[in-house]
């Protein structure tokens, strides 16, 4: 008895695996996925020999991809050390955005002298890691403003020591912290998820191509976001309106200003010697962009770094 029901179909330009059954004519093929075979193998019965070895094949060439991408995320050299670095700008912006500075007779936060350093390590883990990876240390990144904000403020309503006589200090300078540094989380988490997922939205339009035009395009949407809704969080209710909106217009330009300065200066290069040394460069073609998945599952489809193009 002839146990073939189904003749397979490889479609190349998608790069799937289509089955009709035999004899059925000009049916519409089905789309064979790997999940449904795993639950139930003894679909293979189902075909050849030769058309149930290719599919073996093809499957766990796929599988191998993935697995060899997935260890190598553990062996990428300079990850964890960008993704510190980025934390700590984050952490010392927080700190340091609640001194205001006069420069050149505009008022700015002390914040703007490290702050715009976030979105040169933002870009370089967007575009040599991933939006995946991105999105798990920004969320890593949140948890530890949070804890941040959190530990500032038992610290402020804890009892002092006896002989410890500067509490009302600390509370005068800590407790007008604590408003600036919720809004700095606040403008944290919408700014620069914004960032990511324009850049690599931005990244796949583009094929990879046009680095500068991705940087320059996120840039001006998400710090846009991130000053108003810092400033307004912040100073709301404290600064004169006037004040507060020329603030914007000079902290916006001014981070624009700097990121087109630096791009050719650091941006690009350090993006090009760590995509090199860490022969990464990811495009999100089928990732969910939700901000709050934490799971990491490219394959080697994704790593499109022999193609690259970083102008």
């Amino acid at each position: 008895m002839n146990k073939n029901k189904y003749k397979l179909n490889i479609d190349f330009i998608n790069d799937n695996l289509l089955y009709t059954p035999i004899g059925s004519g000009h049916k519409k093929p089905s789309k064979l996925d790997y999940d449904d075979v795993a639950k139930n193998p003894d679909f293979m019965n189902n075909f050849s020999g030769k058309d149930a070895y290719l599919i073996g094949t093809i499957f766990a060439s796929k599988s191998l991809n993935k697995l060899s991408l997935a260890n190598s995320l553990s062996r990428y050299k300079y990850l964890v050390l960008i993704s510190i670095l980025f934390v700590t700008v984050i952490l010392l912006s927080n700190i340091l955005s609640t001194k205001l500075i006069s420069i050149g007779g505009f008022t700015v936060t002390g914040a703007m002298l490290v702050y715009p350093f976030s979105y040169i390590f933002d870009y370089i883990i967007t575009d040599i890691y991933g939006y995946q990876n991105a999105r798990r240390i920004l969320l890593s990144c949140i948890a530890s403003l949070i804890l941040f904000d959190i530990c500032i403020y038992l610290i402020i309503i804890l009892p002092p020591s006896p002989f410890w006589k500067l509490q009302h200090d600390f509370e005068s300078v800590f407790s007008g912290m604590l408003r600036t540094y919720v809004a700095s989380t606040i403008a944290f988490t919408v700014s620069f998820f914004l960032s990511s997922f324009i850049f690599q939205k931005l990244k796949i339009k583009n094929k990879g191509r046009s680095l500068f035009k991705r940087i320059f395009q996120s840039l001006l949407i998400s710090e846009i976001s991130d000053t108003m809704l810092f400033c307004f969080l912040s100073f709301y209710g404290i600064w004169p309106i006037e004040h507060m909106m020329k603030f914007i217009l000079v902290s916006y330009f001014t981070k624009i200003t700097y990121e087109i300065v630096v791009y050719s200066i650091i941006t690009k290069p350090l993006i090009t010697i760590i995509k090199r040394e860490e022969k990464s460069d990811i495009i999100d073609w089928d990732t969910d962009f939700s901000p709050i998945k934490w799971e990491i599952n490219y394959d080697e489809s994704n790593n499109v770094y022999s193609r690259q193009d970083v102008n």
